[in-house]
């Protein structure tokens, strides 16, 4: 049976010459992967089907082949792809962008494409949100509430009405039958947080209590496990509900442990039982993010150190994801790669032309040492647990100097 892919994708002005359709209908348009001399930056999501990951930057939404290591740009018809939200759901992959759905089978280079209507413009205009759900996918502009169906059909559209004024979703989840719920930022007096259920029946919306408490002063974003709703805080404090709202329950950090101020460790991706989370322990710095591999809950192991400013993991969701056993990271115009049981650590950059440019780091298997990716080098921790120090310079040459380790301690790293 022929499976599809469903993206949901911005146009922008590079196809303000075409003509939305005229309703949710579905029109047949063409699909292409096209090398281009443009190179991408500031890559911001990731999502992987069978064959590729696709790629959304700051202006072009990319594909990459981890087997051919080339990458190219998405184009509808003979226009670029725009910047869009990269959703995984169902095996597919979807870009949610403004106002266009896109259903596309990239084997076959071809596509349908469904137009969101809006029937009320938001009153102030906010990225579009994506959701996935057993249903489909959601999609939210600020005002409106699209359904796309993961089989055949038309998409299905709800006007929601406003949490309060000025108020910005900044997170929303389905919720089944009864609809999905939505988190909210509401500057003023009464709370800069606001949270309610949308009832797709009847059309209405109720307010929901959001957990008090000490320290309780954020949340940055909902969730549906286990038929439980769930809450996260801005430092990762995790509350459930086993219904639609209060007595909440503050769920214990992953491992059971929990640094002072810094919440639980989140998970970055998991796969067929490897979970990786990330977080900052005692054997890092808190400016310093630790990557850690965990096949046996009882033996995690510390793999390596990338600096926050360097892997934008904290910033942003989905910049990390598992493919092929591995995980992937897009962090700024870099895109890693790391193989936890080859303990290879790969850095690509596009070049022009689908090029890319891929430096090779391999981690050594010395018990305890815990490695730090600096620039162009992989590091060893020094074994007083102490700061590492930033290179001299981000290049590919190892010269020693009065800042730089033993040698010996250096991770092994290939050029090609």
């Amino acid at each position: 049976m022929r499976r599809w892919l469903l993206i949901v994708v911005a146009m922008g002005s590079a196809c303000g010459r075409d003509k939305s359709p005229p309703s949710n209908t579905a029109v047949a348009r063409q699909l292409r992967f096209e090398t281009v001399a443009a190179v991408p930056f500031e890559l911001e999501q990731l999502a992987a089907d069978r064959t590729r990951l696709w790629i959304t930057t700051s202006s072009s939404v990319i594909a990459v082949d981890p087997v051919a290591e080339r990458w190219t740009a998405v184009y509808v018809d003979s226009q670029p792809v725009r910047t869009a939200q990269v959703v995984p759901c169902d095996g597919r992959i979807w870009l949610a962008g403004r106002d266009t759905l896109l259903l596309a089978d990239p084997e076959g280079q071809r596509f349908e494409i469904y137009a969101m209507n809006a029937s009320t413009s938001p009153p102030q205009r906010q990225p579009t949100i994506a959701r996935c759900a057993t249903r489909g996918l959601w999609a939210f502009d600020g005002a409106n509430l699209f359904l796309a169906p993961l089989a055949d059909g038309a998409t299905t559209q709800y006007q929601v009405p406003p949490l309060g004024e000025r108020a910005t979703v900044r997170d929303f989840v389905d919720g089944g039958a009864g609809g999905p719920y939505f988190l909210a930022y509401v500057p003023g007096p009464s709370g800069p947080f606001a949270f309610a259920r949308f009832d797709t029946a009847a059309k209405t919306i109720t307010r929901i209590d959001l957990p008090t408490g000490p320290g309780v002063y954020g949340f940055s974003a909902v969730d549906w496990a286990d038929d439980h709703l769930l809450l996260r805080t801005y430092d990762r404090r995790v509350f459930a509900s086993a219904g639609s709202g209060p007595p909440w329950t503050e769920l214990p950090p992953p491992g059971g442990t929990e640094q002072p101020g810094r919440g639980g460790s989140p998970v970055l991706a998991h796969d067929k039982g490897v979970v990786w989370v990330g977080a900052s322990y005692d054997v890092s710095p808190a400016s310093y993010f630790v990557l850690r591999y965990i096949r046996d809950a009882m033996e995690p192991q510390d793999l390596v150190i990338l600096p926050d400013y360097y892997t934008r993991i904290r910033s942003g969701a989905r910049t990390a994801i598992v493919h092929l056993g591995m995980l992937w990271i897009a962090s700024d115009s870099t895109l890693l790669r790391i193989d936890a049981t080859s303990g290879e650590l790969v850095r690509y950059r596009a070049r022009p032309g689908g090029a890319l440019d891929k430096q090779v780091f391999h981690v050594t298997e010395e018990k305890g040492v815990l490695k730090y990716f600096d620039g162009d080098s992989l590091r060893a921790l020094p074994p007083t647990r102490a700061s590492p120090q930033p290179a001299a310079s981000d290049t590919t040459e190892e010269t020693p100097g009065p800042d730089s380790l033993p040698s010996a301690q250096l991770g092994k790293k290939t050029k090609r």
